[in-house]
């Protein structure tokens, strides 16, 4: 008998009364606007210091990123910290008011999480209310696994377990139907399977039940004391998958804590 994915820890269908979560779908490259108009909707004024973790990046290239945030002012002058530049990332974490992890590799930043021991105290600091923001493979992590990843497994974390901050998954960069790619003057379809058949052999193998959000890229969710708000700065739909249903297109700028608690 075949074994079958699980995660039966996950169940009830709960968010920490006091979680604060803003998880992006990443491609905000040229809607930094967008991006910074959110995150200051989010953020309380007296919000100033941010714990920034860029483990899903190549270590070449986290120095760009922290530039490009700040050099767009993307936190309107809030202090930003790397925690893989400090001797004691637990400590940065324990005093930041904001906790801001960055795309990537979601395989590779779960990994770190767990060599660094940064799972608990990022689960108990957003218990207790500090602001999330995560990006694109940020947001992968909010779930209660990576499974519904886009990512290659270049790199095996400890567990496929992740911070459990939603009772559901999020599977970012979405987009429906299928791709093509240009040979000379011609479109030819790409015949690989598309993300809702992914999404589909997800249910397939796991007894979680859980519901798996698709969110285009540019689009956020936006998570506050249990209520579930989404936006999409292109007014595209998001879409629900929930395991023997069909799929639901929920559209932009609506309250939709239904659809998922």
């Amino acid at each position: 008998m075949k074994k079958r994915l699980s995660n039966s820890k996950i169940h009830k269908k709960i968010i920490s009364p006091h979680a604060s979560l803003l998880l992006g779908s990443g491609g905000f490259k040229g809607h930094n606007d967008y991006l910074r108009k959110q995150i200051n909707a989010f953020l309380r004024s007296n919000v100033k210091k941010v714990a920034m973790i860029f483990y899903a990046l190549d270590p070449a290239d986290r120095l760009s990123a922290y530039s490009w945030f700040e050099n767009n002012d993307i936190f309107s002058g809030r202090k930003l910290e790397s925690i893989h530049e400090s001797r004691n990332q637990q400590e940065v974490l324990k005093t930041a008011e904001v906790i801001y992890v960055n795309g990537g590799n979601t395989f590779k930043l779960l990994h770190q999480l767990y060599k660094n021991n940064l799972i608990k105290i990022i689960q108990e600091r957003v218990a207790a209310g500090i602001p999330y923001i995560g990006i694109s493979a940020g947001s992968n992590i909010a779930a209660p696994t990576i499974r519904t990843t886009n990512d290659w497994p270049i790199v095996t974390p400890k567990k496929l377990d992740a911070l459990s901050l939603l009772p559901f998954q999020i599977n970012p960069h979405y987009f429906g139907g299928r791709t093509y790619r240009r040979l000379g003057k011609r479109l030819i379809e790409h015949l690989g399977e598309t993300r809702e058949q992914r999404i589909k052999e997800y249910h397939q193998e796991t007894d979680n039940n859980l519901d798996v959000i698709g969110i285009p890229e540019g689009s956020v969710l936006i998570i506050k004391k249990n209520h579930i708000s989404y936006e999409s700065p292109l007014n595209e739909p998001a879409v629900i998958f929930r395991k023997g249903q069909k799929r639901e297109e929920v559209t932009p700028n609506k309250n939709i804590t239904h659809k998922l608690l």
